[in-house]
Order: C-alpha cells, then sequence, then structure tokens
C-alpha cells in the first residue's frame, strides 16, 4: 500500500496525535487525583504546581517517544526513519531482513503485546508513585513515613500547644475569614480544658502565611504541640486536613482528613477538638465535652455574617468596629438565640465608645446585649468577659472586675478577658495590680499581644519603673511595628521621664493624618507637655471635629486640653463653651455611675481654667480619694499648672506619692 506522504500523515502514521490525546487524558486524571490527595497529605501548596510542572515536562519527551518507536505485535521496536518500518536497536532499515514493519529480527530484544498494556500501566503507576514519594518525602518532612509510625508512649498530659492559622487552600476573601474563624472556634475550644497552655489567637495569627518552619515556631512560642491543617472550601462542600505535631521528636501525634458540607462545620471544630484532647490524654469533665460540641448557632448563614464581624473587629479601626457592629446585628437578625453574636453585639459597642466616641446609650445597649447573650447561654465565656468590659468601660469596676473573673474562670486561655481585668485595675489608679494581672498574662504567653506589652509600659512609667517600662514598650513595637497602643503608652512614659525629644518623635508619629481618636488625644496633650502649643491646638482641633465629646479615661478630656490652649491665646469664649459641654458629659456620665477618678481629675482642670482654685482643690482631692495615682503625671500637667506651689497641692501630691511608692515597692519586691 502506497505510504501516505506528508508531515501530517507522518504524525498519524507514526500515532503521535494519538500519542498526544491519549497523553493529554491521563494529565488530566493525574492532575485531579493530585488535586484530590496532596492536600491530604499536608503537602505545600506548591507540590500541586510541581505535579503540573512534570505533566507539562512529559508532553515532549511523550511526543518524541511516539516519534521515535512503535508499538508491534511483537513488542516495541525503533521506527525506520525513512521507510517508516520498525527497526532493531543498532540496526538501519535498509539492512537485509527488515522487509516489514512487523518483520522479527534475530538477536532483537521484543516484548510480547500482551504484556504491552500491563507493563506501560505499571511503569505510570511506578513513575507517579515514585515522583509522589519523593516530592512527598522532599517537601513535608514533618509527616511521618509508615516506617516511621510504628506505636510510641502517648504525651503526658497537660502540655503547651500552639493552634496555627488553618492555610486556605481555595483563595478569596470570604475563604480567608472562613478560615480564620474556623481557626479560632478550635483554639477557643482547646483553651476551654485547663490542662492544656494554649497560645493565644494573636501569637498563633502572626504566623498566618509564613513560611518559617514549625519547629522555629514552636520554639518561638515556647510549645511543645502544635496543630496546623489546611482549609479547602467549594461551594456548599469543604475539606479540613489537620494534624498535631511534636516538632521537637518530628513525631505526629494525630491526624486526620475532614470532608464535610460546610453546614457541619461545628461538628467538625468540635470532632478536631476532641480528637487533639482524646492524643493528649486528658479527659474532659465538668460539661466540657458538652460545651465543646454545642454549635453555636443552627443557622450558617447568621454564623457567616458573626465571621465577617469578628474579622472587622480584630482589625481594630473605628470604620472597621463599625462594620462589625453591622454584620453582628445582622447575625442576630438571622438568628436572635445567637448567643455568641450577642456578646460580640456588646464588646464592639463597648471598645468603640472606649477609643473612638461618646455614646452612653451604646454602652447600655452593650450591656443589655452582653446580658442577653448569658441569659442565652450562661457559661458562655464571651458573654461574661462583654459585660465585664462593658461595665468597665462605663466606670462600675465592682461590677466588671467579677464578671471577667467569670469569663477567665469558664475560659482559663481567655487572654482578653484577662488584659481587660488589668486595665480595670489601672483606670482605679491600682497600678500593681495592674501590673500583676497583665505579667501573668504575658508569662503564659511570651509572644501573646503588643497590647499586653504596651499596657505592661504604661502601667510601670506610672511607678517610675522606666527601665522595665522601655523594656516592655521594645517588646511592643517588635512584635506590632508603630502600633498606636505602644505609641501612646510611650509617648506618656517619655514625657514622664523627662526626655522630651523622644517624646516628640513619638507625638509626631502619633499624630500621622490617618491617626486615630485615641492617638490624637495622646499626641495634643503630649505637645501641650511639651510646650508646643501651635502643633498641640492642630492635633486638637482636630480631633475635636471627629469625636468632640471624648470622655476622659487616664487625663482630662481633650476638650478641655483645648480650652486651656484657647484660654491662653486670649480665645475666652469659645474655651468657656468648650469646658461647658465637657463638664456637661463628665457630670452624666458620673450621674449614671461611672467612678473612673479621671472625670473628677478633669473636673479640677476645667475649675482651673475658670480661674476657681477651691473648687478645683476639691475635686483633685476627691479624684485622690477615688484612685487617682498619678503623681508624676500630676505635676508636669500645664493645665493644673496655676495650682502647683500651693501647700494644699503638695499635701496632695504627698498623699498620693506615698501610695505609688508603696505600689512600687511592692512590684519590685514581686521579681
Amino acid at each position: 500500500m502506497e505510504r501516505k506522504s506528508g508531515f501530517f500523515g507522518e504524525l498519524k502514521r507514526r500515532r503521535v496525535l494519538r500519542t498526544a490525546g491519549v497523553y493529554a487524558v491521563v494529565a488530566f486524571v493525574v492532575a485531579q487525583v493530585a488535586d484530590l490527595l496532596l492536600p491530604a497529605l499536608l503537602l505545600p501548596d506548591w507540590a500541586f504546581r510541581m505535579v503540573i510542572a512534570l505533566l507539562i515536562l512529559g508532553f515532549p519527551i511523550a511526543v518524541a517517544l511516539a516519534w521515535s518507536f512503535d508499538l508491534t505485535p511483537a513488542g516495541v521496536r525503533r521506527a525506520d526513519p525513512k521507510q517508516g518500518r520498525a527497526v532493531p536497536e543498532g540496526a538501519s532499515g535498509d539492512e537485509p531482513g527488515a522487509e516489514g514493519a512487523g518483520a522479527e529480527v534475530p538477536g532483537s530484544s521484543t516484548v510480547p503485546h500482551s504484556l504491552l498494556r500491563p507493563l506501560a500501566l505499571a511503569g505510570l503507576v511506578l513513575l507517579v508513585g515514585a515522583l509522589g514519594f519523593g516530592g512527598y518525602q522532599l517537601m513535608s518532612p514533618r509527616v511521618q513515613s509508615a516506617a516511621e509510625s510504628v506505636p510510641t508512649p502517648p504525651p503526658e498530659p497537660g502540655q503547651s500547644i500552639a493552634v496555627l492559622p488553618l492555610t486556605n487552600l481555595a483563595g478569596g476573601e470570604e475563604n480567608e475569614y472562613f478560615a480564620d474563624g474556623v481557626t479560632e472556634d478550635i483554639l477557643t475550644n482547646l483553651g476551654l480544658v485547663p490542662e492544656f497552655a494554649v497560645i493565644s489567637r494573636s501569637s498563633s495569627m502572626r504566623y498566618k502565611g509564613s513560611d518559617r518552619s514549625i519547629q522555629a515556631i514552636a520554639d518561638e512560642l515556647g510549645v511543645r504541640y502544635v496543630l496546623e491543617g489546611s482549609l479547602r472550601r467549594d461551594g456548599d462542600r469543604v475539606r479540613i486536613v489537620m494534624q498535631l505535631v511534636e516538632p521537637a521528636t518530628d513525631r505526629q501525634i494525630w491526624a486526620q482528613t475532614l470532608d464535610r458540607r460546610v453546614e457541619d462545620v461545628f461538628a467538625v471544630q468540635s470532632e478536631v477538638a476532641q480528637a487533639v484532647v482524646g492524643a493528649l490524654r486528658v479527659e474532659l469533665t465538668g460539661g466540657l465535652e458538652e460545651r465543646m460540641g454545642r454549635a453555636p448557632t443552627d443557622d450558617f448563614q447568621a454564623y457567616e455574617s458573626f465571621l465577617q464581624g469578628r474579622d472587622a473587629y480584630y482589625r481594630y479601626e473605628a470604620q472597621q468596629m463599625e462594620r462589625a457592629i453591622e454584620r453582628f446585628q445582622e447575625a442576630i437578625e438571622q438568628d436572635p438565640t445567637f448567643a455568641l453574636a450577642h456578646a460580640w453585639l456588646a464588646a464592639a459597642r463597648a471598645v468603640s465608645v472606649f477609643n473612638y466616641r461618646t455614646d452612653p446609650g451604646r454602652l447600655v445597649s452593650a450591656e443589655r446585649s452582653a446580658r442577653r447573650a448569658i441569659e442565652l447561654q450562661p457559661d458562655l465565656g464571651d458573654g461574661h468577659r462583654a459585660l465585664g468590659t462593658t461595665l468597665g468601660i462605663s466606670g462600675r469596676y465592682e461590677d466588671a472586675i467579677p464578671a471577667l473573673e467569670r469569663a477567665i474562670e469558664l475560659n482559663p486561655h481567655d487572654f482578653p478577658a484577662i488584659g481587660n481585668l488589668g486595665l480595670m485595675y489601672a483606670l482605679q489608679g491600682e497600678w500593681d495590680r495592674a501590673i500583676e494581672i497583665v505579667e501573668i498574662s504575658i508569662r503564659r504567653d511570651p509572644t501573646r499581644s503588643y497590647i499586653d506589652y504596651a499596657n505592661l509600659a504604661g502601667y510601670t512609667s506610672r511607678l517610675g519603673l522606666f527601665d522595665r517600662a522601655r523594656e516592655a514598650l521594645e517588646q511592643s513595637l517588635a512584635l506590632s511595628h508603630e502600633n498606636s497602643t505602644a505609641l501612646i503608652a510611650g509617648v506618656l512614659m517619655e514625657l514622664y521621664a523627662g526626655r522630651t525629644a523622644e517624646a516628640t518623635d513619638m507625638a509626631t508619629r502619633l499624630s500621622s493624618p490617618d491617626a486615630d481618636a485615641a492617638s490624637l488625644d495622646a499626641a495634643g496633650y503630649a505637645f501641650v507637655v511639651l510646650g508646643d502649643a501651635a502643633r498641640a491646638r492642630e492635633v486638637l482641633e482636630r480631633l475635636h471635629e471627629v469625636a468632640p465629646d471624648i470622655l476622659p479615661r487616664q487625663t482630662h478630656a481633650p476638650s478641655v486640653v483645648l480650652a486651656h490652649l484657647l484660654n491662653e491665646a486670649g480665645e475666652t469664649g469659645r474655651a468657656e463653651a468648650l469646658l461647658r459641654e465637657s463638664e456637661r458629659h463628665t457630670r452624666e456620665a458620673m450621674e449614671r455611675g461611672d467612678g473612673n477618678p479621671a472625670l473628677l481629675f478633669s473636673l479640677a482642670g476645667i475649675a482651673t481654667v475658670r480661674g476657681e482654685r477651691e473648687r478645683a482643690f476639691g475635686y483633685l482631692e476627691e479624684a485622690v480619694e477615688l484612685g487617682w495615682n498619678d503623681p508624676v503625671g500630676t505635676r508636669i500637667d500645664p493645665v493644673l499648672a496655676p495650682l502647683h506651689g500651693d501647700p494644699r497641692f503638695e499635701a496632695v501630691m504627698e498623699k498620693t506619692e506615698a501610695q505609688v511608692e508603696g505600689m512600687r515597692e511592692r512590684v519590685t519586691q514581686r521579681r
């Protein structure tokens, strides 16, 4: 038969086109299998990309082999480039005895056609298996091989553990907050167990997207065990792959792949937490198993709204906090019995009042939401924390402290509750108690949060322990560069220590164009103390435009400081208007039961600006009786400067300085 001519005909004759088609189908199947299998093996995302690259590189090899060799009934033979006949290795198509494409050549090595397909299949399996095993060993040394998974003694109970953020394999912002939410809920469930030392969310989240090794992370966090994994959400399905490892020994304690509907994610979170508990030989008592297994809501859409709100809350920005409030409200509208959403709605409202705005009505609604959360779920630690935070921001410390202590009792690893408990004592001027509590939090999780270290810097500087304050401030800034909480504590620390250049630098950084209200408050006050009236006024005017009615927390209300500047500049009319408005807000807060001594301190400032010395001394003495213990800050305060040198002022200072000296000795002795 006449041989087809032309390049296309040659491709067809040598079955190159058929080989390319079959290769494409097989490559597609291999890619699908890899997409399913590699996440289950806890391999990184680039493992799948490597498989795709190998498949692409294999295509020209397959085509080249198809061009060079023929499959004959007698086996695999090299094709004759001239005549299209299969020839043995080392022979040419012109040699005698090679008459036809299927002619047997004595001495040539052939493979029986009946074995060709099984051998080809076996070769493919061996090739894929070799690549997979080699890649697995290369890319995931943390996961044990079968030979290493011999039974080992179970770990001792009561060990430290970090829950790393689940890797979002699906991509997309909506899947990112979902993966973070699942991570936090697993962490919260493990935090219920008193025997565990669970590293906080803020410490774990520092490693989101990090390429650091598990061993390095475990060393930095000081933990024995690490729980890590990935999450892939696809439509209404979710696959979660988890493993618990002991990095120091490269030992896998437990691992599991869970494929569920997204609506079943609550059961997955509980299952993972309880599996970890079982693997670490801890017995759940006191109803902990029931608490772990309890779904927060039956409405998955409500849960999604809640996760979006919690994601916005953690950004700690005024606009994001408002977004968080909206999302929590949406969750409650979808499920009015969603206790967790009520608790976080209360917390968001309270924090927004403390940091961004004065809104007594919002505090009332925050308390109502927190109490509703506790009513729906009495053993919900988040509800008690929200109630304690709200009551504390309202200045009702006697009620706030027991609520926060109850939250810590329900969840020993509720670091925000521990931090807020320390803040309650600080707002009352009990600096030694505040330091003791924040140091407990830091000891439990040394890398927990820049907020802990920033607060420690602020508390110790009030006692004149500036070396410790600077050390804590450096820790805070190392964990979160340029965070405003640290800079606010730092600018006051430098003012108290008399380091004007450093204080000026921090005040400048705090007063950036995108600064929030708390930062502007601290920067404006610092510039006044530093004697830079022009910059102080510019900053405080900016603050007055966005938040004109901020209440005093740890110094004067900012409107009082601005009124002082206006009065000094001869603008007495506007100064008096600001004083009247600030006094009204302050007295209303006191009538609502706010016991913050800073309110009385600010009233002393109002009276001083007005020239009412007797009233000013009366308020200042009341403030000290209520717990105002900041003698250094009071002495350098420019608003109260007209009172300096008066015997009554010195008597007040001696009293509070004696109290601070006692606290300083107690703190020093503890160390």
